[in-house]
């Protein structure tokens, strides 16, 4: 470990004047006004919404919230501190400082204090009582090492179930601790949870439910080093211990605030961290940097929780999802009333009106943000796992803070959040519209889109039954849905619902359209991604080629009010998928930064062998964002000669929208490949990205290509032929599978003529008949026979007319051209 320097703090109130800052949106540029050197002060400031808002922009660390009173504690410097009196901010006098140390007391504590109360849980004792956890319940508890941190101490979760060495097929809900090191009374909450649902098992009928139906995840402390270091060092640190200035030794230079480190939102895209090492939300130097915050985003790729709850301190608040901007970023419902139809909503409303305070007022206040952050925890699980996200920010500053005297406040706080999170846990299994999607045949899951016609979702968000298991869950409110369920492959469902505030499973069984899966391309394969061709010899663009990997996300400006990206923030794979091809893709970047410039870009697919198909359909996710140009476009195109020509699937000339989102990923139509070409062995695809003006902006991304078919051997025998030989012969067949749209050839031929796999001369009774019946006048001579045959043809594929029951492929001569 290495060495630590540390400096002494000082609490000092701050009043904010009538007259504060009302130019809260300028250029906030690198932001000074964060702990540099010497003593470290805590501001007990009054501020707005708009003015919390301004306190973040400016890089100020809000470490505690009092959103009733319109007041926030910051932390920051002597130099910060004069900034903000310049900025009209007055100081009063304050006796005592939260943590209930006298201002003498506090400055005695001089340099380098640990936590002065050593009875709130530190990393190794965590690590003894998740043992003994472990020991005391072998049956109801499995710990999972979920990541290594930069210290090398082991981030740990927990999962409570009744079959904990399996990952059943339940629905899970995940609570974490300590993503901020001072924030000790948080781990204290997890204990308590972990505790009541493992020595009331078997005794408590509600207890024996949840942990019957349900996977409960547990993280206590997602931020060991931190702890470590309030614990053994310094008692206000927040970070982790990043070794940002690589000094060796653990100053104010260090650290990173894991809870601005997340993918969705990250690069101070709504004002909400900083740039500045100092800064105690200091954002890190690109997304996802750190080991505790990939630990999180592992796990929630794997579990999808229907609910997440981040403990956090202080404030007595809970905030939903999302940061920036809850009006175009979280889900709405029609069936909620009023203005506000964010679904979110409801649930923080509902779930903060259970907790009691420790001070025993029933109640947190709701609210989506204190002030506008960005990386978040809470965001990027809903974003990427449909989950519904909470931060609950524990105790008041008259209780203590970040540090309340354990003796006092610890059991009245844990206590009174266990009504809180067993409300979550009920309501998992409240409304909500939920089940499972199969195949209709094999009864196998199928992964599917499911939406809702009365639920608008946010950014383009796709919400997807999970592929292992055919799961999915989504929380409504009573009323009346119209479900849509819809999968490459098979059939489209629509299931109309009457939901009550009890959970009732709904099975969808999808109908197959016969067709395989012959190519589906996520782009999460390193290998299989390789073997894509960047570039060609005819591309002229100067920047912005296309590149592989997990998409950055540039985004219009950083103000408060606009989160509009023009290329994706995460990619379009569902479950655990994190992967897209993507023109240009820098972190961090504005609109101007390595977009496509000046010509084309190509992206060119390797060959896959299509041969022995046909009714091929290929669809595939993608985005496009352009400025004024209507003539910058996406082209998608296909080839069958190994890339010597090629036909046009799609051109986007205009950005791809959602209801609520522009730009956003959107899945392309299907389209027929035998409508353009002949299904062989050599089929390409390329995607070509143009930027046909100067001073235009243009990007795009392409994921999830999908190309399915029908087997022309099995499937494209013309099956089901009747005929009626009184008189005129009257013959009819089936509608061929995957060829709706296809024309038939009738031929007929002597019995006398017929061999194995020979047919004789054929004579054409009807070609290209576009109904599936024909007729036919002629009599074969008396003590003779005839025999018909049909095939079928769709656009450049045509059938055969089946094979002899000795395998032999059938042919004649003559018969229809």
């Amino acid at each position: 470990m290495r060495n630590r320097w540390f400096g002494w703090v000082i609490s000092v109130c701050l009043l904010l004047a009538a007259a504060g800052p009302a130019q809260a949106h300028g250029d906030h540029g690198d932001r000074v006004f964060v702990p540099q050197e010497g003593p470290v002060l805590h501001l007990d400031v009054a501020a707005d919404a708009a003015q919390r808002d301004w306190l973040t922009a400016q890089g100020f660390d809000i470490a505690g919230y009092d959103l009733p009173g319109n007041r926030v504690l910051v932390v920051t410097d002597l130099r910060g501190a004069e900034a903000l009196r310049r900025a009209g901010f007055e100081f009063v006098e304050q006796a005592r400082y939260a943590e209930r140390l006298s201002l003498a007391e506090v400055e005695a504590l001089g340099t380098d204090d640990p936590l002065p109360d050593t009875n709130y849980t530190d990393p190794d004792e965590l690590e003894a009582y998740l043992d003994q956890v472990v020991l005391d319940h072998p049956n109801l508890v499995r710990r999972e090492a979920l990541g290594t941190s930069h210290d090398g101490a082991t981030i740990w979760g927990l999962l409570i179930s009744d079959n904990p060495g399996v990952d059943e097929d339940e629905l899970s809900v995940l609570f974490n601790a300590a993503h901020h090191a001072r924030e000790v009374m948080t781990v204290e909450v997890m204990i308590d949870t972990i505790d009541y649902l493992t020595d009331n098992y078997g005794s408590d009928p509600d207890v024996t439910r949840w942990v019957d139906t349900l996977q409960i995840w547990c993280v206590p402390m997602v931020n060991p080093d931190g702890v470590r270091v309030v614990h053994e060092e310094d008692f206000n640190w927040r970070k982790n211990t990043r070794d940002n200035d690589g000094s060796g030794t653990l100053n104010n230079q260090d650290g990173v605030d894991l809870n601005r480190n997340y993918e969705w939102g990250w690069g101070d895209q709504c004002n909400g961290s900083s740039s500045s090492f100092t800064s105690g939300i200091y954002r890190g130097p690109f997304e996802g940097s750190e080991p505790e915050t990939m630990a999180m985003l592992d796990l929630g790729r794997r579990i999808r929780p229907v609910f997440d709850v981040e403990y956090h301190s202080f404030g007595e608040d809970v905030f939903y999802a999302t940061s920036c901007d809850p009006d175009l970023f979280s889900p709405k419902l029609t069936t909620i009333a009023g203005p506000d139809q964010n679904i979110s909503r409801i649930i923080a409303e509902e779930y903060a009106g259970e907790i009691i305070r420790a001070d025993g007022v029933i109640g947190y206040d709701p609210a989506p943000f204190g002030s506008r952050v960005d990386g978040t925890g809470r965001d990027q699980q809903y974003h990427e796992n449909g989950a519904i996200a909470f931060v609950t920010e524990l105790n008041s500053s008259g209780e203590g803070g970040f540090r309340p005297d354990y003796q006092i406040w610890r059991d009245p706080t844990v206590e009174g959040q266990r009504p809180g999170w067993q409300w979550l846990l009920d309501r998992v299994h409240g409304a909500a519209v939920g089940g499972h999607v199969t195949d209709a045949v094999t009864g196998l899951p199928v992964e599917a889109d499911v939406d809702l016609d009365e639920m608008l979702l946010p950014d383009g968000k796709r919400l997807t039954s999970r592929s292992d298991t055919g799961r999915f869950h989504i929380i409504v409110v009573p009323g009346s849905y119209t479900l849509r369920v819809s999968a490459p492959g098979y059939v489209d469902a629509t299931v109309p619902l009457s939901v009550t505030g009890s959970f009732q499973p709904v099975q969808v069984a999808l109908t197959p359209t016969g067709s395989g899966l012959l190519v589906h391309e996520d782009f999460e394969d390193p290998a299989r991604a390789a073997n894509w061709v960047i570039g060609d010899p005819a591309d002229t663009a100067t920047a912005g080629v296309w590149e592989w990997g997990e998409p950055q996300g540039t985004h219009q400006g950083q103000v408060q009010s606009n989160l509009t990206r023009i290329s994706p923030k995460l990619d379009r794979t569902p479950g655990q998928g994190i992967n897209a091809f993507v023109t240009g893709n820098p972190p961090a970047a504005t609109p101007d930064q390595d977009d496509v410039d000046n010509g084309t870009t190509t992206l060119t697919s390797p060959p896959y062998d299509l041969s022995g198909s046909y009714g091929v359909e290929v669809s595939w996710q993608r985005w496009f964002f352009r400025t004024q140009d209507p003539t910058d476009q996406l082209v998608a195109e296909v080839s069958d000669d190994g890339g010597s020509s090629w036909q046009t699937l799609e051109t986007v000339t205009d950005t791809t929208a959602t209801p609520d989102a522009d730009p956003a990923w959107v899945p392309s139509p299907a389209v027929r490949l035998d409508d353009l070409i002949t299904p062989g062995a050599d089929v390409r695809f390329r995607f070509r990205a143009l930027d046909a003006s100067v001073d235009t902006v243009v990007e795009a991304a392409i994921d999830d290509l999908i190309v399915r078919g029908f087997d022309l051997a099995v499937q494209g025998e013309v099956a089901g032929l009747t005929l009626d030989g009184s008189g005129v012969t009257q013959l009819d067949w089936e509608e061929v599978p995957g060829a709706p749209d296809a024309v038939f050839d009738v031929v007929r031929g002597g019995l006398s003529a017929l061999g194995e796999g020979a047919l004789g001369p054929l004579t054409c009774v009807e070609a290209d008949s576009a109904d599936r019946a024909a007729s036919d006048a002629t009599l074969p001579a008396a003590g003779q026979g005839f025999f018909y045959l049909v095939r079928f043809q769709s656009g450049f594929s045509t059938g055969g007319y089946g094979s002899s029951s000795g395998g032999t492929a059938r042919s004649g001569s003559g018969g229809c051209p």
